[in-house]
């Protein structure tokens, strides 16, 4: 498991959860970023891309609704349009 042998700080994550017809997601949903969470519990995420493109189909407004329900939302930074965070 990479966060056995990694522990980093900060991961920033495509979260918009992209859809193609034929292809399915091609970037993480809620679900993956869970799974990011839960394998690097002490990391701060970084979600991008929401409502990027108009197949990114997650809301940054969904995904902090699901992040709040999983109990990681102290560890889910979600950037607006334009906002710039330090690292």
């Amino acid at each position: 498991m990479p966060s056995e042998t990694y522990q980093p700080q900060v991961i920033v994550l495509n979260a918009g959860y992209a859809q193609w017809i034929d292809l399915g997601p091609i970037l993480m949903g809620p679900h993956g970023v869970l799974s990011v969470h839960r394998a690097a519990p002490s990391a701060q995420l970084i979600a991008t891309h929401m409502e990027a493109i108009n197949h990114c189909v997650l809301s940054r407004a969904d995904l902090a609704a699901f992040a709040k329900k999983e109990g990681f939302a102290q560890r889910l930074l979600i950037p607006a349009d334009g906002e710039r965070i330090s690292i």
